[in-house]
């Protein structure tokens, strides 16, 4: 069985999730409040990435269940109601947020089928989705928020 390259399965956990802000304290609030949400998450599951088996099965299980539980956040974050002059950049963010589901389900994937170049190109993916994850934060105004913590960390 293939093994995992620990820095491959690291780089995919440290950018398998991202959020977004606004004017409308009430948004920026909620949506700092989510984020923090999804950093606990990435937190909670970084401290358990190094006791699982370093096989691609495992390490598929693993983010299966870290973006299970991502999912109620992004729902959340999706439902949200922005003030209307940000509907634009948000709804730039909600499509981000389903690319950043699909890419991570994508990576999930290669690595369940234990092919680590797919999964590498499944990272370089997801790192150009972060970038321009950034603009969007910053149209928004939570540059300097729960939002961004994650990606800057990683």
């Amino acid at each position: 069985m293939k093994r995992v390259p620990a820095y491959l399965a690291a780089v995919f956990l440290a950018t398998a999730s991202a959020c977004g802000g606004s004017d409308d304290e009430a948004f920026v609030n909620r949506m700092d409040e989510l984020c923090g949400s999804a950093n606990e998450i990435h937190e909670d599951y970084g401290a358990q990435f190094q006791s699982i088996p370093d096989t691609p099965e495992a390490v598929a299980d693993f983010f299966e269940r870290q973006l299970s539980e991502l999912t109620v956040v992004y729902a959340e974050i999706q439902a949200l109601d922005p003030p209307a002059d940000d509907a634009e950049a948000f709804g730039r963010l909600q499509d981000q947020i389903r690319d950043s589901e699909e890419i991570a389900r994508n990576g999930i994937d290669a690595f369940r089928d234990g092919d680590l170049e797919e999964a590498e190109r499944i990272i370089g993916l997801n790192n150009d989705l972060l970038a321009a994850q950034q603009a969007t934060f910053a149209e928004l105004g939570l540059a300097d928020t729960e939002c961004t913590r994650v990606q800057e960390a990683g």
